[in-house]
């Protein structure tokens, strides 16, 4: 069992899966879940007005406008990477609304996507490497994929977003003062 601790500000969050397997699926699954489940813990701290205050007037992405778009973006892709991965493994997926997420409904919605995603792999935890890299996924923006690089993209999206919350939330602490 792997335990680890976060904190954001004064809340610590702690990551209790057990993704103690020794393959690269356990590995990759395991960073995903601490950098989505710290989006939640950053989220779960922000004032309503904060997580839905606009930081950026100017970017033609609407997911990218304050941290609310970025964070309901996170949820839907989250939904979408796990989804590609149920088709790979002809598993039945389910669809998730894309639409504006309250704080609460986002870190709730983080914190499922997370388990979501961590289901599409049960009883696959211990592929090899080969099997891992033949499982091969198509998505929708025309790239391709093993099973390998779409996890890898998918915690790499996460932590970009991440980068932005951070900046936007350094400009509240600039706002702040006098």
């Amino acid at each position: 069992m792997i335990e680890l601790k976060m904190t954001y500000q004064a809340k610590t969050v702690s990551l209790k899966k057990d993704y103690s397997g020794t393959g690269a699926i356990s590995a990759l699954i395991g960073i995903y879940e601490n950098v989505v489940l710290e989006i939640a813990a950053i989220t779960d701290e922000m004032s309503e007005d904060d997580f839905m205050k606009i930081f950026d007037t100017a970017t033609a992405d609407e997911n990218c406008r304050s941290v609310q778009t970025i964070v309901s973006h996170i949820a839907s892709a989250g939904y979408g990477y796990a989804n590609y991965i149920r088709k790979a493994f002809s598993i039945q997926s389910r669809d998730f609304e894309k639409r504006l997420l309250t704080r609460r409904e986002a870190v709730k919605e983080l914190e499922s996507v997370v388990n979501y995603t961590a289901a599409s792999f049960q009883g696959k935890w211990e592929m090899c490497s080969q099997e891992i890299s033949a499982t091969i996924i198509e998505v929708h923006w025309g790239k391709t994929y093993d099973l390998e690089q779409l996890i890898e993209h998918a915690i790499v999206h996460v932590l970009r977003h991440e980068r932005q919350i951070q900046r936007f939330l350094g400009r509240l602490s600039t706002e702040a003062k006098p």
